[in-house]
């Protein structure tokens, strides 16, 4: 599917990361602080990837509790990026 932003993009139940992508490309306006926000969704997205590579290999490579707490702080303050920038008024 083409998303508001020109791309392509598969938008399943299971592609939650591509509609974090989808949602803010169509409620944030185009400005520097959305480009901040799709900049850090981009960079979570690929540390919990890494997370869950890891985390899929068994007992040959295992997740830490400091590495989990940092994936859930880094989810914790992109969502709270993403309220302030819905909470402000146009």
């Amino acid at each position: 599917m083409t998303c508001a932003d020109g791309k392509e993009r598969e938008l399943g139940e299971d592609r939650y990361l591509n509609r974090l992508q989808e949602f803010l490309a169509r409620r944030l306006p185009g400005s520097t602080s959305k480009h901040l926000l799709q900049a850090e969704l981009d960079y979570l997205g690929k540390f919990l990837s890494r997370l869950n590579e890891m985390a899929s290999k068994g007992v040959h490579a295992s997740v830490t509790l400091a590495e989990a707490k940092q994936g859930l702080v880094g989810l914790y303050f992109f969502l709270f990026n993403v309220c302030q920038h819905l909470s402000q008024k146009p």
